[in-house]
């Protein structure tokens, strides 16, 4: 943990209690797959390298417990980086299809409430990305684009359920980038994934619901069928 970084978000929220601020930065690192699953979190490692005392980060501990973010296993001491099971993938991605889905339906339902040229740079932008295997830019191009259409719903409770799932969605994307550049070149399936994007799209320009809906649903269960194939995933 980053002393620097503490001081950072010190500044930006001078009024925000020590130990929020400990919670969102171990909360980022494990979003991001900085810290891996199963890592043993130290509190008075992380009390030192911050320069705080460990009631705080003993908080953060309990807050992240709560959350899911971490775990406890029986017969052992301390607090764990919790892991993303095959379970919970299969379960987010089920939850993305209906939403996903859904969404991209309604934009093709009025196509003109949606940023195409923004939409076309995010999907032409994905699929260099994957074929240039820069997957750990993965984030900066997949995330932004089904976020886009979904707000582009103008459907507040689509937009609500969407943002409950972001957390996890960040998460598995870094897992997946992790994944990615483990194993290097995989080869299933990755170019047609890596155009799905630009078909998603081009269903809803042509304003065609039904098109756009199961371009969004092959996208997922693309992905859905890859982890499935990939038992070290």
């Amino acid at each position: 943990m980053n002393r620097e970084l503490l001081l950072q978000r010190l500044e930006e929220n001078p009024f925000q209690p020590l130990n929020l601020i400990v919670y969102k930065m171990l909360e980022d690192a494990i979003i991001s797959f900085e810290l891996l699953p199963k890592t043993k979190l130290n509190s008075v490692k992380i009390a030192n390298d911050l320069q705080i005392s460990r009631t705080p980060v003993k908080e953060a501990f309990n807050l992240l417990l709560k959350e899911g973010l971490l775990e406890k296993y029986d017969g052992k001491n301390g607090y764990y980086v919790f892991t993303f099971s095959r379970q919970m993938s299969e379960a987010l991605f089920f939850a993305r299809r209906i939403i996903e889905g859904s969404a991209c339906y309604l934009c093709a339902q009025h196509s003109n409430s949606v940023n195409v040229e923004q939409l076309r740079n995010y999907a032409e932008r994905f699929r260099e990305i994957l074929q240039n295997k820069l997957y750990t830019q993965l984030d900066e191009t997949d995330i932004p684009f089904h976020k886009m259409i979904v707000q582009a719903t103008g459907n507040m409770y689509l937009v609500m359920m969407y943002e409950q799932l972001d957390k996890m969605i960040r998460h598995q994307s870094a897992r997946n980038a992790h994944y990615l550049l483990s194993v290097g070149h995989v080869g299933y399936k990755m170019d047609g994934l890596a155009s799905q994007h630009l078909s998603i799209l081009n269903a809803i320009e042509s304003g065609i619901p039904e098109m756009a809906q199961s371009a969004a649903y092959a996208h997922i269960d693309t992905c859905m069928e890859f982890t499935r194939l990939h038992p070290k995933y």
